[in-house]
């Protein structure tokens, strides 16, 4: 991951990307070769007992100060690192919130009124070099 990371901040004219997201798979075989090397430091005057949890894993993984986030919705094997300096939301001209009406909620069995409010965004990247989509990894754990 490191290497990807340095290749992606290279082409990007040396700007890391702000975080990566991988799928469930992906993280967990990431999280296990890191496991091998992982230190339980011990606090100076704090004895381990039954009451003293001991954390195993990570539950954030930072690699050279990224952080790696799971995502349930990325397809196993692709890997998206994100950089959002030069990434906006802008409020889209064809639904600038669109209200749908009050519709009645009795046929749910609740005495109630629902209203949608409908708003679409358009995502603009203005330098897409910046970020990066990996396909192909192989090496999930399921």
């Amino acid at each position: 991951m490191s290497q990807y990371l340095i290749q992606i901040t290279d082409l990007a004219g040396g700007e890391a990307p702000d975080f990566v997201i991988m799928s469930p798979s992906d993280y967990a075989a990431l999280n296990s070769t890191l496991i091998g090397t992982e230190n339980v430091y011990v606090t100076p005057g704090k004895a381990y007992d039954m009451d003293s949890p001991i954390r195993s894993s990570f539950p954030n993984i930072f690699i050279s100060g990224v952080p790696f986030f799971m995502d349930h919705w990325c397809p196993k094997g692709t890997i998206v690192f994100v950089n959002t300096s030069y990434t906006g939301l802008y409020l889209s001209e064809d639904a600038p919130f669109a209200f749908s009406g009050f519709y009645s909620a009795i046929p749910l069995m609740q005495i109630a009124q629902v209203g949608v409010m409908i708003v679409g965004y358009q995502m603009i990247t203005t330098k897409p070099v910046a970020n990066a989509l990996v396909t192909g990894v192989t090496g999930g754990s399921f």
